[in-house]
């Protein structure tokens, strides 16, 4: 759940030119004395467990082995990814890749590194299809045999808990993890060099594998305001603000000396997630009429002021593996309540044997909290009694929604497209109870379903399920999605050039000021 618990967590700042391609030799930048002054509401400031750490690659400190896309991620450490068998997937790293500590990042490294990532945090190999062997080939290849078919395995390698790390390094130090600033244990353009209470230093890294990084380092600051964090950039004491909510846009539309960036496309999106064990939702028609009486239009261009986009299902409309299946219709919602006995009062709210229709939303962020009171008076027109609970962050949410008490309903981000590119593991993550965010949603029909399509090698047949999926999730009623989220950023205009990708890593080492 530290996932998502702010869609805030990172994105990646790109900067056109760069190359990508496994062959080819990255072109060459101009380096600056520019330092970048980012401001942000996460940083290490004290250095992490790597194992678990999903924040450096966010500071062009860590890389993963493939760059995550929608679809088939991109070369990124690896040149190439390729399934040998159902079984054995062959990794070639590209040549001439050292920690910032000097070490090569060789064949020997990689499998040093996955064994330990293997043992040091569990939920890296259940994500690759629980490995059973890292067997070197050759100095730059090594392959992974898994026990049976595993199809996300490619994707998987380009999610943010596979930053490559020298496991060598971390291994020597136990648990003091904090020892490791300065160590240079990962592979990015930007070395994490030291750090004070709320703040961390990045320095260049000179032997960066791609070419002289553009920048001379990044100071990060910690900044829990976003009031205060606009503030810096308005300044000019910070070049960049990372995700600020919708209302920095609105508060800083005048100000000239600053740009408000938004990703073209979105991985995430906000969504009710109901428990149909909690009463009124044990009925199905209650859920539908709760889906009909919102409306996501107002609440993406008024509430949200057009950043986040509504939704009909869980992707945009047009994609070609999704369902559209929600559609805005009070009268449609009236009518199920009335046809479940749920019978208006003189002040609208409806009842049934002595219980009013009673929903308390709980959430957790500024932009979420907007939705949800938007969504308050909709849900009232057509008679339910709408609270909203307003928490610090996600912690508390799992037992206030499964435990006796008032929170029935969870507003929430959840993955779409996933922070890999595989929406089809992303989205069938939410129908593993007790697993990612999902607390409350047990349904063996739908559970059977994901395994199913997540084993075929069938494209044509795995969408077909995966629709199917997305078809019974609209007419049972767990998730209702409203809005999509693209990652935003709050820049001074010397970086106002920059595309803001949607996959949640930071910059790259040709990222540099507009001249």
């Amino acid at each position: 759940t530290a996932l998502l618990a702010a869609a805030a967590l990172s994105l990646t700042l790109a900067a056109c030119g760069g190359s990508d391609s496994p062959d080819a030799k990255p072109t060459s930048t101009q380096a600056t004395n520019e330092t970048l002054n980012v401001v942000s509401d996460f940083i290490n400031d004290t250095f992490p467990n790597p194992a678990r750490d999903y924040v450096e690659i966010s500071y062009g400190n860590a890389e993963m082995l493939l760059r995550p896309r929608l679809g088939d991620p991109d070369p990124w450490l690896a040149k190439s990814v390729e399934q040998r068998s159902d079984t054995v997937w062959r990794i070639t790293l590209n040549p001439g890749i050292t920690f910032q500590n000097g070490r090569t990042l060789d064949s020997a490294a990689l499998k040093e590194w996955f064994e330990y990532e293997f043992i040091n945090d569990e939920a890296a190999k259940g994500s690759l299809g629980d490995p059973t062997a890292v067997t070197i080939v050759d100095d730059l290849t090594v392959d992974i045999t898994t026990p049976k078919l595993f199809t996300p395995f490619k994707n998987s390698l380009s999610n943010y808990i596979f930053a490559v790390y020298d496991a060598a390094a971390v291994k020597k130090v136990g648990k003091k993890y904090e020892t490791l600033a300065g160590a240079g244990i990962f592979t990015g353009p930007y070395a994490y060099q030291s750090s004070s209470a709320g703040s961390v230093k990045y320095v260049r890294y000179d032997g960066y594998w791609q070419g002289k990084p553009a920048l001379a380092g990044i100071d990060a600051r910690k900044v829990l305001d976003q009031n205060a964090g606009m503030k810096a950039v308005v300044n000019g004491e910070a070049d960049l603000m990372l995700v600020p909510a919708v209302k920095i846009k609105r508060a800083s539309r005048h100000e000239h000396s600053v740009k408000y960036l938004v990703s073209d496309e979105s991985v995430v999106y906000a969504a009710f997630n109901i428990n149909p064990a909690k009463a009124p939702f044990t009925d199905t028609a209650v859920r539908q009429a709760f889906a009909a009486a919102i409306d996501s239009d107002p609440i993406s261009t008024t509430v949200m002021d057009g950043v986040w986009r509504p939704l009909s299902g869980i992707f945009p409309t047009g994609t070609s593996f999704g369902v559209d299946w929600r559609t805005y219709d009070p009268d449609h919602a009236m009518h199920l309540l009335d046809q479940a006995g749920w019978t208006a009062g003189s002040d609208g709210i409806r009842s049934k044997n002595g219980a009013k229709l009673s929903v308390e939303i709980v959430t957790y962020t500024d932009d979420l909290e907007a939705v949800g009171n938007a969504a308050l008076d909709m849900l009232r027109k057509v008679g339910f009694d709408a609270k909203l609970r307003r928490v610090p962050d996600y912690s508390p949410i799992p037992k206030l929604l499964k435990n006796p008490g008032s929170v029935n309903v969870n507003l929430l981000n959840l993955e779409s497209f996933g922070l890999d590119g595989n929406p089809y593991a992303t989205v069938c993550r939410n129908f593993e109870y007790d697993k990612g965010y999902n607390d409350v949603v047990r349904d063996d029909e739908l559970n059977t379903l994901c395994q199913k399509l997540l084993a075929t090698t069938d494209t044509a047949n795995r969408d077909t399920q995966f629709k199917e999926l997305q078809r019974l999730n609209g007419e049972r009623v767990y998730y209702v999605p409203i809005v999509d989220e693209p990652t935003t950023m709050l820049v001074q205009s010397k970086y106002g050039h920059l595309k803001v990708d949607s996959f949640y890593l930071f910059l790259d080492w040709q990222t540099r000021p507009q001249e």
